[in-house]
């Protein structure tokens, strides 16, 4: 028996175990391999879409558009960006690091970088560990039904703001069930969670280093407990049910919450965010510890700029 001649579930388990540069050669044996290592689960590792702008170019035309894997790296520039032709750069890591470069005419360049993510991480079959952006998404970039299958979403600062798109329109496009991560680092806009609140209850881990629209219902009903937030819509009472909680779960050592703001001093006193909770073994101005078990102790430390709580060893 040859291998295209398996049942396709046994196809598709084999060339799940495969990755995208590995099923390359499989799919010019016969068109049976073809359409099995095409459909098959893919598991991609890092995925970045990115864009660039030319930090000389004053009439702000030249942009840079980078589709980026572990295996492969497109580059989609527009005619402004650094003197170049309106071109896509192929960049296919294998034993042949093969580069394949091309004129694109008559398209525009975030509609051929749409093109490719679509066709590339968007099948149903594909997921991936992490997604990584700073592209502004404007309405319409994709169609409601694709989704993004990551276990990760970071979002980094986004360069010169040329369309009137926002970081947070890609919300609508994560799984909420594959979800694991969400990291916010520095963007430019405040971000909105309006709409995905119940989106952010499986996460393990949230970092937003950004104004947020984060309020007191949506952290307590969080299940993270690696969390870290600035300039969000949070009050002490907020912070001080999230304690009681924690020490009555005896959460485990490294769990935290980190809360960065700017307000004048006193916002936070630590007498109400620790009410209410008991066998508190120390308390002074600005710290107060709090054992949970045997062998833990939660720690509570607030000063003018950061609110910070953390399980550790005792």
């Amino acid at each position: 028996m040859h291998l295209d001649q398996l049942a396709p579930e046994i196809l598709h388990e084999i060339f799940s175990y495969l990755s995208h540069r590995e099923r390359l050669p499989v799919k010019l044996c016969s068109k049976a391999l073809n359409v099995a290592a095409t459909v098959a689960p893919l598991a991609l590792g890092n995925v970045h879409f990115m864009e660039y702008f030319d930090e000389f170019d004053e009439a702000n035309q030249g942009v840079s558009i980078v589709l980026r894997t572990d295996e492969f790296e497109m580059n989609f520039n527009s005619p402004g960006y650094k003197s170049r032709d309106t071109l896509m750069d192929v960049y296919l890591q294998n034993a042949r690091r093969r580069h394949r470069t091309e004129t694109v005419e008559n398209e525009g360049i975030r509609d051929l970088a749409r093109k490719y993510l679509r066709k590339l991480i968007l099948p149903t079959n594909v997921s991936c560990d992490n997604f990584e952006t700073n592209y502004r998404y404007t309405p319409n970039f994709l169609e409601n039904s694709e989704i993004i299958k990551t276990k990760k979403f970071r979002v980094l600062k986004s360069g010169k703001p040329q369309n009137a798109g926002s970081i947070h329109g890609w919300l609508r496009h994560l799984k909420p069930n594959n979800l694991r991560n969400i990291t916010v680092y520095k963007s430019d806009e405040d971000f909105s969670f309006v709409g995905f609140e119940n989106g952010l209850s499986s996460l393990e881990t949230l970092h937003v280093l950004q104004k947020s629209s984060i309020n007191d219902d949506v952290l307590l009903s969080l299940k993270a407990l690696d969390i870290e937030l600035e300039q969000a819509e949070i009050t002490a009472n907020g912070i001080n049910t999230l304690i009681q909680r924690w020490t009555t779960q005896s959460v485990p050592r490294g769990s935290r919450f980190v809360y960065y703001y700017v307000a004048p001093p006193g916002r936070f006193p630590i007498h109400q965010l620790v009410q209410n909770v008991r066998d508190l073994s120390l308390w002074t101005e600005n710290k107060a510890n709090i054992p949970i078990g045997s062998d833990r102790t939660l720690n509570v430390y607030v000063d003018s700029k950061v609110l910070h709580v953390e399980c550790f060893k005792k």
